[in-house]
Formats: structure tokens, sequence, C-alpha cells
């Protein structure tokens, strides 16, 4: 007995008796009820059974009789379904041309998590194929004024567009809106926007506006495998903006399954049949003499090209923004198969 606040009580301090004790007061006990149900189906629970001892407490052996009993169960893995990961980006339009039909991808995978442990795959399409317009103004970004004519500030072609452009993006939309739209240019001093409908020829250092010339092509495949790597997860758009970042690229590339974003140096003008990667080619030579450095024929193996004649003088046309390119023979380009200087027509 142990005294409390409400006087003296009666406390049974008897241990629980082993299940395997067979003699004595927990002999006169029923038998073992059936397993109870598992608390889980699988990845582990417990089940319990149980006796009814009545009034034998096991005095004489000095414990009680055990009247639950448990146990662990089911303790095999789950099976794990599987669940789709987020959609990739969307690959290039298969158009390049303006105005013509194409179609593009984007493509999932059922990752997130995998099926296993016998568990069901996704259900569903793992590509998903949209149409599209070829000829997608794709602007490069340069710091500084746009030039018609290198060296002239004046630029005929250039007008300024009414509206409110607090960010640089806003004056681009406004830009690529319009079908004859060679480039762009923003003030960021005074929020002003600059439409320009002649071709730029150059650009101009100046850190108080930025010009966009509407000459990257976008190409469904793979340029070339000679790339260097820029870390992160992307997003087409963003492995975008951030090749043009580096000075030295003449192109980008991203892998849409992958989320993988890479940047080349050397000028190309070709892409391989690898419809998961998008390569960009920026076409900087249309207004910078710098072509890089050892960049002699670097070619993209099985790569598609335009037809070529075997004349003295080739003329190749590549969809530049609705523009055509005309190149004819004096300056060696990387990609192509002879000596040729680009000229906008």
């Amino acid at each position: 007995t142990r005294r409390s606040q409400f006087g003296w009580v009666a406390v049974n301090f008897k241990t629980i008796c082993s299940e395997a004790k067979s003699s004595g007061s927990c002999a006169g006990c029923s038998s073992w009820s059936p397993w109870g149900k598992c608390t889980s189906d699988c990845g582990g629970g417990n089940q319990t059974r149980t006796r009814n001892c009545g009034n034998t407490h096991g005095e004489e052996d000095g414990c009680q009789c055990k009247e639950i009993d448990m146990e662990d169960c089911n303790t095999y893995s789950c099976p794990v379904n599987g669940q789709w990961g987020n959609w990739s980006s969307f690959s290039a339009c298969s158009a390049t041309d303006p105005h013509t039909c194409g179609t593009k991808i984007r493509t999932r995978a059922c990752t997130n998590p995998a099926p296993s442990k016998g568990g069901k795959t996704c259900e569903g399409r793992d590509v998903e194929t949209v149409g599209c317009s070829g000829g997608k103004k794709i602007p490069l970004k340069v710091a500084g004024h746009c030039q018609e004519t290198k060296g002239n500030d004046t630029n005929p072609g250039q007008e300024a567009l009414p509206g409110c452009f607090p960010q640089p993006e806003d004056c681009l939309e406004a830009c690529q809106e319009n079908t004859d739209a060679t480039g762009c240019e923003y003030n960021t001093v005074n929020k002003g926007c600059y439409i320009h409908t002649a071709h730029i020829t150059a650009v101009k250092d100046n850190k108080g506006t930025i010009c966009w010339l509407f000459i990257v092509n976008e190409l469904s495949g793979s340029c070339t495998n000679n790339t260097s790597p820029i870390a992160g997860n992307f997003t087409s758009e963003a492995c975008l903006k951030s090749c043009q970042e580096k000075d030295d690229a003449k192109g980008c590339q991203y892998n849409i399954g992958k989320n993988e974003c890479s940047y080349f140096t050397c000028p190309m003008s070709e892409a391989d049949s690898n419809e998961k990667v998008t390569c960009w080619t920026f076409n900087k030579g249309l207004f910078d003499a710098d072509q890089g450095t050892n960049c002699t024929m670097m070619r993209t193996p099985s790569a598609r090209s335009a037809p070529r004649t075997s004349s003295a003088r080739t003329v190749t046309r590549t969809s530049f923004a609705g523009k055509m390119l005309k190149t004819s023979s004096s300056r060696k380009i990387t990609g192509t198969s002879s000596d040729k200087e680009s000229t906008i027509e």
C-alpha cells in the first residue's frame, strides 16, 4: 500500500510474467486469441493478441500474468508508384523560315519519384508536340548604342516608340511585335525605346543604352561538342540569357531533357538532328570582326547545312528574323566550306 493525498491506496508492483511460463497461476489463463490486423500494409507495423487470465494473478510466483502480446508485422518495403516530373522547355521550332509552320516538342520523365518495389509506372505521354511558326525574332543583347553605319550615331532607320517602358524588357517586347524590326534600343536613363528597321552594322560602347540585334538563329539540334558548361539548372530562356552574358560566346546550346546550358566560342551555322538539344548561333560576325581564335573548320558531324554549288561565287541563304543573309567570297566564316564575307541584303 502507499499513501496519497486521497489516503491509503493499494498499488500492485508485481512484474509481468513471461509468456513462456506454463506452470503456476498463469497456467489458468485462456488461450491466446488470433493475431489482430497489422497496423500497416507495408513498411512495418504491429499486431496484437490477447488472453484472459481472470482473477489468477500469480501471487505465489510474485508476478502478474501477461494478457496482451504484440509483435512486428509487414516489415517489407512498400511499393512506390511513379510520378511525372516537370515538363521541360520546348525545343526549337522545326521551321526556320519566317511565317512557316513547324513543330516543337517538350518532354517529361517518370522520375518524381520513379516507380520501384513493384509500384505502378506513370500514365500518359512523356513527349508533347505542338505547332509553331518559324522565323521568331530572337535578340542578341549588347551593351551600347546601335549604329546602322559604323562610326555614325545618326540612324535614319531608328524611330522612337510611344508609350511607357519602365523596364528594358518592356521596350524589347514592343519592338519584337513589329515585323519590320531589325533591332531595338533602350535608354536606361530616360527610359526611351527606339525601334530599328534598317540593318545594324555596329554597336558603340555606351553604358547608358542597350542594343538588341535580331540576328540570333535558333536551330533544332546540337551545333558542336566543343562547348563550355554553365553551372545551374536552366530553362531555355534562362540559358540563352546566361550565354549572352559571356563576352566571348558565339552561340549557346541547351539540353531540354537535362536542363543543361553551355556556350561555344567559335561561330557555327549548322546543327545535327538531335531534337532534344537547342542551339542558338549569335552571328556576331555581322557587326563584330572578331570570329574567335583557333576556329578553323569546326563543323558538327552529320550536321544539316544549306545546299552549296560548286561555282566560285557561292550564295547561301539563311533567315535572320525575316531578313536574308547573302554571303560572297572574301572572309572566312567557321562552319562553311569556302572563304566568305557576310553582308545583309
